[in-house]
């Protein structure tokens, strides 16, 4: 009989390969959380600059669906009585043009 083979020596290294994996466990959740905390303050201050510009933003999808615009963007674009997240732009300017809001071709802003 070895040394590895008796129970105190297999007790005392399945105590350490557990408090091993509990402490990487505990590294990684400090790690994520601190990722989080980061992502966060970076989301508050492109909502804030967007909030504060007074240009209309927007950004879209490949496939030319708005994913995020600014207050202004809205105004823009008939205010806030018209939902714009997730319209295609493609829907949305020819509403514009009819109101006479656009007055170039809604189809040359299709996306390749």
């Amino acid at each position: 009989m070895t040394a590895v083979d008796s129970p105190t020596a297999l007790s005392f290294l399945t105590a350490v390969a557990a408090f091993a994996i509990l402490g990487l466990s505990l590294l990684a959740s400090m790690i994520d959380r601190r990722a989080k905390s980061e992502l966060h303050q970076q989301k508050v201050l492109l909502d804030t600059a967007l909030d504060n510009m007074s240009q209309g933003l927007s950004m879209f999808d490949a496939d030319g669906r708005i994913l995020l615009y600014n207050e202004r963007y809205a105004e823009m674009m008939d205010g806030p009585a018209m939902d714009l997240q997730g319209r295609l732009l493609l829907d949305v300017l020819p509403q514009q043009k009819v109101l006479g809001r656009w007055m170039a071709i809604p189809d040359q802003f299709a996306p390749a």
